[in-house]
């Protein structure tokens, strides 16, 4: 017994952290909002007629028009969770997704050489 109940919760865990909103169904379009205080891209699938309610919650949110990955191609392209924010009748469900933590390095051009900051720095403190 206690088996088949482990099993259930890890089906239900493992249904709720699969993207929802890879596509959007049938007069759904999907919409995407970048919430830099806590690192994020949300893509959701609502209604259109339903986005003047959701823009007055969440005013970064925007379409995304003729792009349905809008988080990846923005630099979010680590799968995170999906979440459901409000509750009925006003709940959206989003996909959330974080951007790739990568050493961020200034490049420097000159005379179409680029270099990064990184490069130049280590050819002055060679040990």
């Amino acid at each position: 017994m206690i088996y088949h109940i482990l099993c259930l919760f890890l089906l239900l865990f493992y249904s709720q952290s699969t993207p929802c909103c890879i596509s959007c169904e049938h007069g759904k379009a999907k919409y995407f909002s970048i919430d830099n205080r806590f690192d994020h891209c949300g893509e959701s699938c609502i209604y259109t007629i339903g986005y003047p309610i959701f823009k007055l919650f969440e005013p970064g949110l925007l379409p995304a028009t003729g792009n349905q990955t809008i988080c990846h191609e923005k630099g979010y392209t680590i799968y995170n969770e999906t979440v459901t924010h409000g509750f009925w009748p006003i709940s959206i469900t989003v996909d959330l997704y974080n951007p790739l933590k990568e050493e961020k390095t200034e490049i420097v051009s000159t005379n179409g050489l680029q270099f990064t900051l990184h490069s130049i720095l280590r050819l002055f403190y060679r040990k």
